[in-house]
């Protein structure tokens, strides 16, 4: 999807540094750049990502005024669910 412009990466170059705090590249993805330099790019990118706990959102969500209502885990098996994924619904605390 980086390599074609799909998606949220349609615009990958203008959005690149600034989202992920990675040093800006203007020909990140260009057609004329080599498969090594094209795959080095990609993992460069998904290195900068920021993954967050479920404790960590929580606190952030309560600390713009949100309270947790309601938790639902998959599976809980790392082998079945290896991403740890859930549903967690918040509401904004009455003021």
């Amino acid at each position: 999807m980086m390599i074609a412009r799909v998606g949220e990466f349609g615009s990958i170059q203008r959005n690149h540094s600034e989202h992920n705090q990675v040093k800006s590249n203007d020909d990140l993805l260009t057609d004329s750049m080599d498969w090594s330099q094209q795959k080095a790019n990609i993992i460069e990118y998904t290195n900068s990502i920021q993954y967050r706990t479920r404790t960590e959102w929580q606190q952030k969500l309560e600390t713009v005024g949100f309270h947790l209502k309601a938790t639902l885990d998959y599976d809980q098996n790392p082998k079945r669910n290896p991403q740890a994924l859930y549903y967690a619904v918040f509401q904004l605390n009455a003021k």
